[in-house]
């Protein structure tokens, strides 16, 4: 009996190196990007100052100044957005992104798990536009105003970014593939 090898050293190669071009390419690449993790590496964390002092960030001109982001963190997370109702903008935030990593789940990408990634989709999306509304104002002025839409950018931000093709092809075809279906490629080749 043959005894099973580790098929993953001879792919990676076959992959990277099957001919002199590629593999004057895939050197150059893994060159190209080593150098650029590099110094990705020297002004982010090894030239970098931690801390929140201004004096220190302006005279360290070869690293990153990561005090800024220790004394601003509210602001860039969540801009003009009143401090007392943080936390609608966090929630709402926080059940989109709950429902991207459930919807990421291949266990789910089934009839049944097709009907409740619909509910949760409509449960989340419905919380964010009720959290993120601003209702008092609505009522004492009878419209949701110019900073309330600015709100509902970073949603439009989220859908963009997901691959519209796989969600049409979960919704249109309803079948039970095996779990090894899950990319593209395989889905168009072996799971027909």
């Amino acid at each position: 009996m043959k005894q099973p090898q580790n098929a993953f050293p001879a792919n990676l190669w076959r992959s990277f190196f099957y001919s002199p071009v590629a593999s004057v390419v895939t050197i150059g690449l893994f060159l190209l990007i080593g150098a650029a993790g590099w110094y990705a590496w020297k002004w982010g964390v090894a030239d970098a100052i931690f801390r929140a002092d201004f004096k220190a960030c302006m005279n360290n001109h070869d690293g990153a100044c990561w005090g800024f982001v220790a004394e601003k963190w509210r602001l860039i997370l969540f801009g003009r957005f009143p401090y007392d109702e943080q936390w609608r903008a966090a929630a709402a935030t926080g059940g989109v992104i709950l429902m991207l990593v459930i919807s990421a789940f291949p266990q789910l990408w089934n009839r049944t798990g097709c009907k409740i990634l619909t509910a949760g989709w409509i449960l989340a999306l419905g919380a964010f536009f009720v959290l993120m509304l601003d209702l008092r104002r609505m009522v004492q002025t009878g419209t949701a105003g110019i900073r309330n839409r600015r709100r509902r950018l970073p949603l439009a931000g989220i859908f963009s970014a997901l691959d519209r093709t796989d969600i049409l092809y979960l919704f249109v075809y309803r079948r039970n593939y095996p779990s090894r279906c899950i990319s593209r490629a395989e889905r168009t080749v072996a799971c027909r």
